[in-house]
């Protein structure tokens, strides 16, 4: 039958087993917004008196966007907490985890204010939260009471201020509007007394295409800050130098007054040459784009080291609610059509929701550096150097010889139209040429050998990364060598074609592979290096490569089609490449037995937009139920299941991922371990029955905390966790007599675990 209660509202009775968050009944519509709006009404403060802020709108969280503002409570909790306003209770969320028990409350305007962190409700939402736990059997619910069932007037206390779920005793508040925006409450709610301005740690300048250098490299470049004396202003320590499609990164956080926080920025603007090409505003979010937190924070270079970055400029696909007001997409397209060759000048500046401003001034030069695309000997004492410049005759060359394992510098003198006269260096003995342009910027180095004959076969070893729109490829030998490798390269179904690579040093060189879709399933790439003893080397190397597309379905598979990831419409922003490789992975922790070799889904700084499905076939001579499932690699021990069905037509186990990573089966043969602690068959007195302990523990994938259920005679009762124990605490003791309790569990790969005891109570 169902249940019904004394709110109104009812649930089928299957979610007494099937579910541990109940939802009870269905929202009711937002009421619409009002003239009177809520924050016109009033202005006083969740907990009476102005309070530290110590989380900002908009801020970092490992998976989202922080969509309110946190309060301190000073280390306390059961501070009061007030209604703002004339409201009723629309939601009540009792839960040990996350933002741990909630409360949502319905203004009269249509606004939503949440509470979070909760340590208690008022008396009113209590007594319901006791009916629901009891009419479920579950201590964590998530429930609805009817419109207006109860009310609050301003300033009435609805709960108090705890800890519960994640972090120390603080309180959440998210303000949602009637048409279910998160927003800023910083923005026209609350004005927190703040006359500090942000702080700069650095900016960081990367490459966004696969022709694009930051400082002759082709990889990210840190720029060091310092604070000019006695201003909000920063000023850049060095001259960055840059052409190609570059984007431009802060790390930066700001401070409130009375206390020593870290918060968010509140706006972020760019202006080159005093025109403003990008915005930033933290002032709303729409609740879908809450988890498009990658869109604004650089994750590749929070694993690079250079900290929490924000992107000063807005990726493909882009359409977030606080990029609306910028001018432009922020992209610094140096020499290609926007910025002319020159020096520029980069404004950041950062701002708080108090206003207070901190400006970085950095000056840019853009300008391609030169190119050493070859020499040309004449007889033994001149070289010409093939130079790509834009003023090729105005580059100025420096000349070394390796000798002994040193690079010592030789004399040149020019001769003109960029040759010079140099001694040509004895066979066998490596020669560097470096070029610097008419501004200073030099060219990476060249090298050149007479190579000596008969040598030992050379050892090469070729690796490739996939970036946005590009592949990375790197040759390394165990020699030095006498000059560029031969390079071919075959996309797709195309024939082999000659490319070029660029030294890194004497012994390893790069390339960059445009990604393009008639180049699938992959790149062949072929190498020929000679040492500078003579010897040869050859190796070959594949990148596979599969597309995930914007528009319609696509799986990727591993080479041995014993995984894959299948992706629908519109799961990425824009059109993504990927590739997928083994991996053999470390010992899991124990309690978990390897079955699979590691399947990496890379590159995993991929951007998606909705989440994706990761397939793993189950091995021969196992079963799906038999405590196997998905888990997903983050490094060392750190394994973390990933919530998975089994599909028998394709014998694996499928579940959902919100980002791409190294997957993996893991076998958990062992079910939870409970332990009661009434023994079976004691006898007990009635005044101590009034609390049920329970412990349950798994050494492999872990409790599910959603599965724990305990019974009494037979009937579902609620069971809290309190630290590593579970406790159902009944308002009245069992009466004298026979009674059994029964506690049920699962790990998160399915094993249940029963444990009962059977007392008297005297």
């Amino acid at each position: 039958m169902p249940l019904r209660g004394a709110m109104g509202l009812t649930a089928s009775a299957d979610l007494r087993l099937a579910v541990l968050i109940a939802v009870l009944c269905v929202t009711p519509a937002c009421a619409a917004a009002r003239t009177d709006s809520l924050r016109n009404v009033t202005k006083s403060w969740p907990m009476g008196d102005p309070i530290k802020v110590t989380s900002t709108f908009g801020e970092y969280r490992r998976s989202h966007f922080h969509a309110g503002i946190d309060f301190s409570t000073f280390g306390v909790t059961g501070r009061p907490l007030l209604a703002l306003g004339p409201c009723s209770v629309q939601r009540v969320r009792v839960d040990n985890r996350g933002y741990g028990n909630t409360l949502a409350l319905l203004y009269d305007d249509g606004h939503v204010v949440t509470y979070s962190h909760m340590r208690r409700f008022c008396r009113e939402i209590e007594a319901c939260v006791r009916e629901m736990q009891e009419q479920l059997g579950h201590c964590l619910v998530e429930f609805y009471p009817e419109r207006d069932r109860i009310r609050f007037s301003p300033g009435d206390t609805v709960g108090t201020s705890g800890s519960s779920g994640a972090g120390p005793p603080h309180l959440h508040m998210e303000v949602l509007t009637p048409s279910d925006e998160a927003v800023n409450p910083l923005h026209d709610w609350y004005a927190v007394p703040d006359s500090v301005a942000p702080v700069v740690y650095r900016l960081v300048l990367s490459p966004l295409s696969a022709d694009a250098l930051v400082n002759g490299r082709a990889i990210p470049a840190s720029l060091r800050v310092r604070e000019v004396a006695g201003s909000d202003e920063w000023e850049v320590r060095e001259t960055p130098h840059a052409c190609g499609e570059v984007g431009l990164a802060v790390r930066a956080i700001d401070r409130i007054d009375g206390g020593g926080s870290r918060v968010g920025l509140y706006r972020l603007r760019t202006e080159v040459d005093g025109e403003e090409v990008f915005r930033r505003e933290y002032v709303s979010l729409p609740k879908d784009q809450i988890k498009l937190l990658d869109l604004v924070y650089d994750s590749e270079l929070l694993r690079r080291g250079f900290g929490r970055c924000e992107r000063l400029y807005r990726l493909p696909g882009d359409h977030l609610r606080c990029h609306e007001g910028s001018p432009g997409d922020g992209v610094l397209r140096a020499g290609v059509g926007g910025l002319d060759y020159g020096v520029h000048t980069i404004d950041v500046y950062l701002e708080d929701a108090a206003g207070n401003c901190s400006q970085v001034h950095m000056p840019l030069i853009v300008n391609h550096p030169p190119e050493v695309c070859g020499l040309s000997w004449f007889g033994t004492d001149s070289v010409a150097v093939d130079l790509r410049d834009e003023a090729p005759d105005a580059g100025v060359a420096s000349f070394s010889v390796k000798s002994r394992g040193r690079w010592v510098p030789v004399d040149s003198k020019p001769l003109g139209m960029s040759r010079w006269k140099v001694r040509r260096p004895p066979r066998g003995t490596l020669l560097s040429v470096v070029v610097k342009d008419e501004m200073g910027f030099p060219s990476r180095a060249f090298y050149f050998c007479d190579a000596m004959q008969g040598g030992d076969e050379v050892a090469v070893h070729a690796t490739y990364e996939l970036r946005h729109g590009y592949a990375r490829i790197m040759l390394r030998s165990e020699k030095d060598l006498a000059g560029e490798p031969q390079v071919f390269v075959s996309p797709g179904t195309l024939g082999y074609s000659q490319a070029t690579m660029w030294a890194e040093d004497e012994r390893t060189y790069g390339m960059e592979l445009l990604l393009f879709p008639q180049a699938a399933p992959g790149f062949r790439v072929m190498f020929l290096v000679e040492s500078v003893d003579g010897g040869s080397g050859r190796t070959e190397l594949f990148v596979p490569l599969s597309p995930i597309a914007m528009a319609g379905n696509s799986v990727v598979r591993s080479e041995d089609g014993s995984a894959w990831i299948s992706a629908g419409p519109d799961a990425v922003f824009q059109d993504t490449y990927v590739v997928v490789d083994t991996q053999v992975l470390p010992s899991p922790p124990p309690g978990l037995e390897l079955l699979t070799p590691g399947y990496r889904f890379g590159p995993e700084s991929a951007l998606l937009k909705q989440s994706v499905v990761v397939g793993i076939r189950v091995p021969a001579g196992y079963v799906a139920n038999d405590g196997t499932g998905i888990f997903c690699w983050s490094g060392g021990q750190d394994f973390r299941p990933v919530p998975g069905t089994y599909d028998p037509d394709a014998n694996a186990l499928v579940g959902p991922t919100e980002e791409l990573g190294t997957f993996v089966l893991l076998r958990d043969p062992f079910p939870p371990a409970i332990g009661i602690a009434f023994h079976d068959g004691s006898t007990i007195a009635r005044h101590w029955t009034t609390t049920i302990r329970a412990t349950v523990g798994d050494r492999g994938s872990g409790v599910d905390p959603n599965s724990v259920q305990m019974f009494v005679d037979g009937k579902a009762v609620p069971a809290c966790p309190e630290g590593g124990t579970w406790v159902h605490r009944s308002p009245t003791p069992l009466e004298p007599g026979d009674h059994t309790i029964r506690l049920e569990a699962c790990d998160r790969v399915g094993n249940q675990a029963f444990a009962g005891s059977r007392v008297k109570v005297r």
